[in-house]
């Protein structure tokens, strides 16, 4: 449990698998702001910053489900992870969405296996590390966007203010 990095509220995390011992390391957990990560396009705010942690003593190339529990989800429209991927290799990272990923009011839950998507170190070694949060799409309806609203061309006018003339 601890801040957010933006001071948006308390988040609280817990793990389920990865065998009796899998467990936070509390020197490598922290929720940090999200200044220092590449931005998506300029189209995906983080409004809770990113939370970084690291599982050691699990069962090597285990699932672990991870938990987490937000202050306000109101807008938020996905959850995305930034790290190397399987596909990537340890050479590039990218922005990706996590394995088996469930929104449900506050809670966001997703599954890592070691190794695997979602392991920064992309080896079964009974050490899981991941950084990730919640995000919303800048282009979203209802986030600081102007969208146009359709109406009547000046024909169209004329028309309706005749018929009504008439009327």
């Amino acid at each position: 449990t601890g801040t957010t990095a933006t001071g948006t509220g308390t988040v609280t995390a817990t793990i389920s698998g990865g065998g009796p011992t899998c467990a936070f390391n509390p020197a490598k957990t922290h929720l940090v702001p999200a200044d220092g990560v590449p931005a998506l396009l300029q189209r995906i705010l983080l409004p809770h910053g990113l939370f970084e942690f690291e599982l050691v003593d699990c069962v090597p190339g285990g699932v672990v489900t991870v938990s987490t529990t937000w202050p306000n989800l109101r807008g938020i429209t996905g959850y995305l992870k930034y790290g190397p991927t399987p596909a990537t290799g340890l050479g590039k990272k990218v922005w990706y969405v996590p394995n088996n990923l469930q929104i449900r009011g506050n809670t966001v839950t997703y599954t890592i296996r070691d190794g695997g998507l979602g392991d920064d170190d992309l080896l079964a070694n009974g050490r899981i590390v991941d950084p990730g949060g919640p995000v919303i799409q800048a282009d979203a309806p209802g986030v600081d966007d102007a969208y146009p609203v359709p109406g009547l061309s000046f024909t169209w006018l004329m028309a309706l203010a005749g018929l009504l003339a008439v009327l």
